[in-house]
């Protein structure tokens, strides 16, 4: 089990691993990418403004951990469920 240095830091999460979190939101702008999804898509099944999931990709925000889960989630349904405009 992992001890947790400081459970509230807001940068490691208690974890005393400093993420590089431009590295973090360009991986998962590729994930989105690679599954085909647009950004309002996928911050529409997140539940969060397309701004705000563009901040996230780019590094400017930071993923904590349910959003990070929410962006894997909504990256793996794929394309199911979206419309495309001819």
């Amino acid at each position: 089990m992992t001890k947790l240095i400081n459970p509230t830091c807001p940068r490691c999460y208690g974890t005393g691993i400093d993420l590089d979190w431009r590295a973090t939101g360009a991986s998962r702008k590729a994930a989105r990418l690679a599954a085909g999804l647009t950004a309002r898509l996928v911050a529409k099944r997140m539940g969060v403004h397309p701004s705000f999931l563009c901040d996230l990709e780019s590094g400017k925000r930071r993923f904590t951990l349910a959003r990070l889960a929410a962006h894997k989630a909504a990256c793996a349904n794929g394309t199911a469920g979206s419309t495309t405009i001819s």
